[in-house]
């Protein structure tokens, strides 16, 4: 996983493995080189280049995910604990060198994911109090290193205090007068977390308040299509989006319509239904696979009041169609199996 993630680094960022060393040690962010370096070569299209980083991705995130379901939900070896200590030092040098957090957010949403599944009884010994322990440590660590990475884009300074004129950090605050730092914390945590629920809320307010055929919108398919309508268009319209996330849910209301909206969801909550039943199965691989597949729809529905974190990232959606597919061929092998016998 090592070379996959120093391969990757260097394809969407341009830096090799001692710039980016040589970066932590001095304590800067790498995060808008990487963003300069990002739009500089259009790495934000698709093309023929792409593709070995995007597999490498990919290859680095379902090895992650196996890893760490392996390790927590059954009896794992040591060489399973090892390999999974190395693929998380891999995406960790990813994300050091993106200047980015998310790769540690999909890591601790793992670890979430983790803690409530085996909260219910799938874990094999597993003590309850060690389990909120590790999981409070492990996103106690998760916000510093957040906090220090968008210190360190300011140069250690708060700066930036308004992401939007609906979050603004004020001085006048409870939170900021107990805590500045735990104050600017939580406004820049309820830019990414907070913010979708206004937007949505304001979005539907427009639609059934102030425009004509607002149940109409609402209601039909392909609106982004038919009648040019963006999700961020109240971002230049009414509302100050900022640097903050539009909610995914959105993408899929204007292109869905609410009917087929509401009917994906529940087919996504009977595919998970059915993928927990699997975790009973005798055949290791099964179980596995389902609770690797499992945490990405739960990803899935964490993006839908938020942001775009699964179809956004290629290597999320190959690693769930991989899983899918894994899955499926293990049952149509078994079915030819029963039939021989």
């Amino acid at each position: 996983m090592i070379p996959t993630s120093i391969y990757a680094a260097y394809f969407y960022t341009g830096s090799g493995l001692g710039d980016i060393l040589s970066s932590f040690r001095q304590g800067s962010s790498n995060y808008n080189e990487y963003q300069r370096y990002f739009m500089e070569n259009s790495l934000h299209v698709f093309s023929e280049k792409k593709i070995l980083a995007i597999l490498s991705l990919f290859l680095m995130k379902i090895t992650l995910v196996c890893y760490f379901i392996l390790c927590v939900f059954s009896r794992s070896n040591w060489y399973l604990w090892v390999g999974l200590i190395i693929t998380g030092c891999s995406y960790v040098y990813f994300s050091l060198a993106r200047g980015t957090s998310f790769e540690l957010f999909e890591i601790l949403l793992l670890v979430v994911y983790s803690f409530f599944m085996s909260w219910k009884g799938k874990k094999i010994g597993a003590n309850s109090f060690l389990k909120v322990t590790v999981t409070l440590l492990v996103v106690i660590v998760s916000v510093i290193i957040f906090y220090n990475n968008i210190s360190l884009r300011y140069g250690g300074q708060l700066a930036d205090l308004c992401t939007s004129q609906v979050l603004c950090y004020s001085n006048d605050s409870l939170l900021s007068n107990i805590s500045p730092a735990l104050a600017y914390l939580s406004v820049k945590l309820s830019a990414y977390f907070a913010f979708g629920i206004y937007y949505v809320s304001y979005f539907f307010e427009y639609f059934l308040s102030e425009s004509n055929y607002g149940l109409f919108y609402i209601l039909m398919p392909l609106n982004n299509l038919l009648f040019n309508i963006e999700p961020e268009f109240l971002c230049a319209k009414d509302v100050d989006c900022g640097a903050s996330w539009v909610p995914y849910s959105l993408n899929m209301f204007l292109l869905l319509g609410a009917i087929l909206y509401f009917i994906i969801i529940f087919l996504i909550g009977r595919t998970s239904q059915w993928l927990t039943c699997l975790l009973g199965s005798s055949n290791r691989l099964e179980p596995v696979c389902a609770l690797s597949l499992l945490y990405f729809i739960f990803m899935f529905m964490v993006s839908l009041p938020v942001g775009n974190f699964l179809v956004g990232s290629s290597a999320n959606i190959l690693s769930s169609l991989f899983l899918l597919v894994c899955i499926i061929c293990r049952k149509l092998l078994s079915k030819q199996k029963k039939i021989r016998v």
